[in-house]
């Protein structure tokens, strides 16, 4: 029930609404009406409930894990999006080539050490003729480029 005080102190200031049965196993999307499985609390004692009872449906990590399984099963990529693109490739393609360092690479393209080497792994497995289809490597790693992958013309 949405109120306009904390329902534990009274307090009006820094209101949330708390979840009695947890999103994730309710199944209930957070944007429709769940005002019959809501408390309004203040930060504080949101951070209560939150921090200190610890039972079956408040535990953090079986919730977490329960959110990523549902996720995936609807088909939703979960993890952190790539920054590799295409065009990104053939840039570090040709750095490559040009010997630069990782760490010239990375600062250049702006991207982490391990997603340079990510991107060299790649385009190294390909070049060497190991059996990768680096469409499908390229497809389940980094995000879809906005472009033609022009990277995979380079050999």
């Amino acid at each position: 029930m949405k109120l306009d005080f904390c329902c534990v102190c009274g307090d009006k200031e820094d209101l949330h609404q708390h979840h009695i049965v947890p999103v994730v196993l309710s199944g209930v999307k957070r944007t429709s009406d769940t005002s019959d499985n809501t408390i309004t609390v203040c930060a504080y004692h949101h951070d209560i409930i939150h921090g200190v009872i610890k039972n079956r449906s408040t535990d953090h990590s079986t919730m977490i894990k329960k959110g990523i399984e549902n996720a995936k099963q609807k088909g939703i990529k979960v993890g952190r999006p790539s920054k590799l693109k295409s065009n990104l490739m053939t840039k570090i393609y040709h750095m490559r080539l040009e010997e630069y360092s990782i760490r010239d690479i990375s600062k250049t393209c702006g991207i982490g050490i391990g997603t340079t080497y990510k991107a060299i792994e790649l385009l190294e497995k390909r070049q060497n003729g190991d059996d990768v289809n680096i469409s499908e490597a390229y497809e389940n790693n980094v995000q879809k480029p906005d472009e033609p992958a022009t990277f995979l013309d380079l050999y």
